[in-house]
């Protein structure tokens, strides 16, 4: 099997607030989008990659765990201090964490999804 492209598909309950996240906060391009009845989907640029956003998931206001939402989207950064200012000064709750000698920041999306930054030393999850 000869793979062509990978991608990222996250079913969100909150599908205009998560859109504003990715576009607005996380500034991910935008390159396409479709919607018909009650449904609805971005696609963005995800590195060589593609990250879509379609409509139809459960969003969890008191987070996921491990057991309910298993997948984590980690971003590479240059410096997690930055990255966690960036986003306090976007109003998004965000902490550093230190796990097996590497330094991750965690924060949620809208539909509460797991994200990570990753530096060097510096991993950051959403």
């Amino acid at each position: 099997m000869k793979i062509s492209r990978t991608g990222i598909i996250v079913n969100v309950e909150k599908y205009s607030e998560c859109l504003s996240f990715y576009q607005d906060i996380l500034n991910l391009p935008t390159m396409f989008q479709k919607s018909q009845k009650d449904f609805a989907l971005c696609c963005f640029k995800f590195g060589d990659s593609y990250l879509i956003l379609e409509t139809g998931g459960v969003a969890n206001t008191e987070g996921k765990s491990v057991e309910n939402s298993s997948i984590k989207i980690r971003f590479n950064v240059e410096n997690c201090e930055s990255a966690l200012q960036y986003l306090k000064n976007k109003g998004i709750n965000a902490r550093i964490e230190h796990l097996i000698g590497v330094q991750t920041l965690t924060f949620s999306t809208p539909m509460v999804t797991g994200l990570e930054y990753a530096m060097k030393r510096c991993l950051l999850k959403i």
